[in-house]
């Protein structure tokens, strides 16, 4: 094989100096990998100097840690060693993305599934980890702050939470399904940013801590797109009741019918959009 390339080079006038073909030597194999990485290092700095799309948790096809596509490296990325769900192309760039993966890695659950109610009055109640992240998340001792309901959007709020993360201490093991999904809503209703005067909002003051310092991750291409499609949905909305209004039945299937045959497809897109949008409510919600 080697003989043919030096042929063939030779044939289309290639100086017989560059002609010969062979095994890099350990010499040369070393000036190879010092040159590759130091290309590598000044273009994830370039990347890192300019804004990109967060990448999912479990993207197994993206860097977590300068969100290059694995397709720009000799070798496969290597997950992390203990949660095994962010993916790094050297040991570098996961030591420079630690401090934003620390919050959200965690080994895996070795223990046997609980139940919900079993696992919250067993052990969570009594779990020093599962205090103290009732006590940082404000739930603890206060009575319209209990269960899953209010654990899940406030971790979301702060930054804890992860869709492949149960939900520290606070949640069975068995539910993390469920808490996938609840995460997913979360974090789109938090990322519109519900102003007052939403329903949302009104629910939101009632069962979390307002004190909460919101500190969410970055939104992904996919939440983006999401964002942008409730944003469009609440100017339909806006535009058919006006503004600070509460839209009627009458309203929801008028909007709806203006997407064709697919409006059933779109109801979800409307509830969430509805529910983020200022409807008037008063911030202590409506009273019976």
């Amino acid at each position: 094989m080697a003989q043919a390339i030096e042929d063939s080079l030779k044939k289309h006038g290639v100086t017989p100096a560059l002609c010969k073909v062979g095994v890099c030597t350990a010499e040369e194999r070393d000036i190879l990998e010092t040159a590759r990485a130091s290309f590598l290092s000044k273009l994830t700095a370039l990347f890192e100097s300019t804004e990109r799309e967060a990448v999912d948790l479990g993207d197994s096809t993206k860097c977590d840690g300068c969100g290059m596509s694995r397709e720009c490296f000799f070798q496969a990325l290597k997950k992390c060693a203990r949660c095994g769900e962010a993916f790094y192309h050297s040991r570098e760039c996961q030591k420079k993305h630690w401090k934003h993966h620390k919050p959200t890695c965690c080994a895996p659950d070795t223990t046997p599934s609980l139940d919900a109610h079993d696992y919250y009055s067993t052990k969570a109640a009594t779990d020093p980890g599962a205090r103290a992240l009732m006590s940082s998340l404000r739930l603890e001792g206060h009575p319209n702050r209990r269960g899953t309901a209010c654990a899940s959007p406030s971790q979301t709020h702060v930054g804890k939470m992860t869709p492949r993360r149960k939900c520290g201490y606070y949640l069975a093991h068995d539910m993390k399904c469920t808490l996938k999904g609840q995460h997913k809503e979360a974090r789109i209703e938090y990322l519109l940013d519900p102003p007052p005067g939403s329903p949302w909002r009104a629910l939101n003051a009632f069962m979390n801590d307002p004190s909460l310092v919101r500190s969410l991750r970055p939104a992904t291409k996919a939440e983006k797109q999401k964002v942008e499609e409730v944003r469009e949905m609440q100017a339909l909305i806006r535009q058919r009741v006006g503004a600070g209004k509460s839209p009627s039945s009458a309203d929801m299937q008028a909007v709806l019918k203006t997407f064709g045959p697919n409006w059933p497809a779109m109801c979800p897109i409307y509830s969430l959009a509805a529910n983020t949008m200022d409807q008037g409510v008063p911030a202590g919600g409506y009273r019976t």
